[in-house]
């Protein structure tokens, strides 16, 4: 999935898949900015294509709006209708 790159301190980019309402966030790595990070990927419990496609959207607005994208990520971790799985290094790229 391509990922958009956001201002965060913590996450260094975004994706959305729109077909599938798959979300997918990678988080920065500690101390080393350049090299790849560690990709989640949200999706709803339930088929729900649009149910993670306003998150996305604000992540990417976040710069321009003042919104905190790790405030927005945290909103996502406390869904109980979203399940979270991490991408294995090797697909995450």
């Amino acid at each position: 999935m391509e990922r958009t790159p956001v201002q965060s301190s913590n996450v260094k980019s975004v994706g959305f898949d729109f077909e599938a309402g798959i979300l997918e966030i990678e988080f920065k790595r500690k101390g080393a900015d350049d090299a790849p990070g560690t990709v989640y990927r949200y999706e709803p419990a339930m088929p729900a294509p649009t149910l993670l496609a306003g998150a996305y959207v604000r992540m990417i607005e976040a710069h321009t709006s003042g919104e905190s994208v790790g405030a927005i990520v945290g909103e996502i971790k406390r869904r109980d209708d979203v399940v979270c799985t991490r991408v294995p290094d090797e697909a995450a790229v």
